[in-house]
């Protein structure tokens, strides 16, 4: 439901192989955007390793993928690379995914405490 996991492992293989791709969409992306927990500790790592002055690559990544234990998701992540017209775009569709999924969660709140209120207002009555 509005999730879209090749585009986030698209995002995020194409960044690991070349990392002046994040320039492109750390203004529009942030790591609650990615639908997928781990690929949001991905997204975070990335920063992480920006403020310290490392590298995005694959070398500099495979601890924290091992210390996950999701080794092999790093090769998956590296072949899902550059499918897409323009890593804007695809940023901006992981948005408007992530703005869906919150109002599906809105309203299905919303209807949860309706429903509830009815229940308490039938019982008033009866």
């Amino acid at each position: 439901m509005f999730i879209d996991i090749d585009a986030e492992q698209n995002i995020l293989g194409t960044i690991i192989v070349n990392e002046e791709y994040l320039r492109r969409v750390e203004d529009v992306l942030i790591d609650d955007y990615f639908a997928e927990p781990f690929h949001q500790r991905i997204y975070q790592k990335f920063f992480d390793l920006k403020k310290e002055g490392i590298s995005i690559n694959q070398t500099n990544l495979r601890s924290f993928f091992v210390a996950e234990d999701k080794k092999e998701y790093l090769s998956t992540l590296m072949a899902n690379t550059g499918s897409f017209i323009d890593i804007r775009d695809c940023a901006f569709v992981l948005k408007e995914n992530y703005s869906k999924r919150k109002l599906i969660d809105l309203f299905s709140e919303a209807a949860i405490k309706l429903e509830k209120a009815k229940v308490a207002e039938a019982l008033d009555e009866g």
